[in-house]
């Protein structure tokens, strides 16, 4: 039962790892990005066979693009 107490009192007593400070803010995600990505996810997903990842990218950007024009019409 020392031991327990012991390993115990040595967890406490550690220091968690610190990250290292990353220099400015990250870029903002756009909304053509987020589509463009969930749309690339499903592309890939469902026709990384048939198609090239140029054409799945392609065929991203442009339902997204699709998208963006859809909800600025709302």
């Amino acid at each position: 039962m020392a031991t327990t107490k012991h390993s115990t009192a040595s967890l406490k007593m550690s220091k968690p790892e610190r990250l290292a400070p990353t220099k400015g803010r990250p870029k903002a995600l756009t909304d053509r990005a987020y589509f463009a990505g969930l749309f690339a996810g499903v592309l890939f997903d469902k026709n990384h066979s048939t198609m090239s990842l140029l054409e799945i990218r392609k065929e991203a950007y442009q339902m997204a693009d699709f998208m963006i024009a859809e909800a600025e019409e709302e």
